[in-house]
């Protein structure tokens, strides 16, 4: 009997341990399981930010488009021909980008009274909104100035 007693005792310990391997295996399975989605997710992640940032250069684009749009339409030079009559004598334009409805002007005039002439002057022509003086440097030529404008595109809401 006791040797049957100590045969049981024997078999049951076993029977723990089968079950206690069977276990760990089955968690070291789920663990190795978690680690992979866990690596899978991480990189859905980057995907979404790159996707994101893809989005905020499609939008970029499409603003662009919509500038060249609008240039195509004829409105376009129909702002440059308000902009030149806009400028005040002694202005000199260096430079001019159109971006996302703003208009970028670099240049040269011969004073400060000038340049603020010039903004009062955008301010008043039709088309053209929210101008704003990004730089303004003293320079041997008079002043060298910055500025940007907002421009009011054909398909745009009345306003700005």
């Amino acid at each position: 009997m006791r040797a049957m007693l100590l045969a049981m005792l024997l078999l049951g310990g076993v029977g723990v341990l089968l079950v206690d391997r069977a276990v760990k295996h089955r968690l070291s399975g789920q663990e190795a399981r978690n680690a992979g989605l866990q690596h899978d997710s991480e990189q859905l992640d980057e995907l979404i930010v790159r996707l994101s940032d893809l989005a905020g250069q499609r939008d970029a684009l499409l603003a662009q488009l919509q500038g060249v749009e609008a240039l195509q339409d004829g409105q376009g030079f129909d702002v440059f021909e308000r902009l030149i009559h806009a400028l005040p004598h002694g202005v000199q334009l260096t430079g001019l980008t159109f971006e996302a409805a703003r208009l970028n002007a670099s240049g040269l005039a011969p004073s400060s009274a000038t340049v603020a002439r010039l903004l009062r002057n955008l301010e008043a022509v039709p088309g053209l909104h929210g101008s704003e003086l990004q730089d303004v440097t003293a320079s041997g030529a008079g002043v060298a100035f910055q500025l940007r404008v907002g421009v009011q595109l054909s398909d745009s809401a009345s306003g700005p």
